[in-house]
């Protein structure tokens, strides 16, 4: 489970949990999370971040910490455009590649 706010919780079936304070109140909007969905999706997608290939299953540890760094750009990434104005779903998308790149992706 991530739990998305100010401070965002992901917690593993097993009761094992990380926090990070990495957010930003601009993120308090309609669609915020499902951009935070999206990342958290490309970052499972990726086999060189998850260490499987194929059908292999992932390891709780590692899905909670990919959890964990997508609530961290997806911080990064409404302090980035909030910089600019109003923050809305569509323009996090739109500053989504600036703030990857910026991560290394």
């Amino acid at each position: 489970v991530l739990l998305k706010g100010p401070t965002s919780y992901i917690v593993a079936p097993n009761g094992t949990s990380l926090v990070v304070s990495h957010s930003a109140p601009q993120l308090a909007t309609a669609g915020s999370g499902d951009v935070l969905t999206g990342i958290l999706g490309y970052l499972l997608s990726d086999s060189s971040l998850t260490g499987t290939q194929g059908l292999r299953t992932v390891p709780n540890r590692r899905i909670m910490e990919l959890a964990a760094c997508a609530a961290i750009i997806h911080g990064h990434l409404g302090r980035v455009t909030a910089e600019d104005g109003t923050v809305s779903a569509s323009r996090l998308i739109d500053n989504l590649p600036k703030v990857m790149k910026h991560f290394g992706f």
